[in-house]
């Protein structure tokens, strides 16, 4: 296995040459990549910083931060979003991303598009989602379900990673809301 390296775009670009299925555009960033049989691998990171008490910040190495707390009584300050708030919002905006983008792809006609996700935890340490319910609200004049619901169905089964993740310990359901406006 090779060590993790800082690469350049251009170095990266001539090491993908020798694997010529992957094909990505790489932004004004530097990456770490670990290469292991020839499967690339992008390395995500971020960091998380004590405020006071539980209040946290969460910054990724882009410099995008968040405020990260839980209630008063569990010691926090109630001014930001709780951990496992923060993993419905992971899954909710990785799907609604995937779902919109294909839906544009598909030319579909829509005004808007809203995911609301709902998670059930258990009572008991470790209190994690039991299940999970995702619904896809699209607003517009008459947009085409049946491509609406390929799209959601290429999300959850092939692109959201968050999905991929959790789908192995929860159970997660999809439900498709069509609004028309006139």
């Amino acid at each position: 296995m090779k060590k993790n390296k800082k690469l350049t775009d251009s170095t990266i670009k001539s090491s993908l040459s020798t694997c010529p299925i992957i094909e990505f555009s790489i932004k004004k960033s530097i990456v770490d990549i670990v290469v292991i049989n020839r499967i690339i691998y992008t390395i995500m990171k971020v960091e998380i910083k004590k405020i006071d008490g539980l209040k946290l910040t969460g910054k990724d190495n882009s410099g995008h931060e968040i405020v990260i707390d839980t209630k008063k009584e569990l010691g926090g300050h109630n001014s930001g979003i709780s951990p496992m708030k923060l993993l419905l919002l992971s899954l909710g905006s990785c799907t609604l991303m995937d779902v919109i983008s294909l839906c544009d792809k598909m030319r579909v006609n829509y005004e808007d598009m809203i995911v609301k996700v709902k998670g059930e935890r258990l009572d008991k340490h470790p209190k994690i989602f039991k299940s999970i319910e995702v619904k896809y609200l699209v607003y517009g004049k008459d947009p085409d379900e049946s491509k609406i619901k390929k799209a959601i169905d290429l999300s959850t089964k092939k692109y959201c990673s968050i999905h991929a993740m959790l789908g192995k310990s929860t159970a997660i359901s999809s439900s498709l809301e069509i609004i028309k406006r006139k």
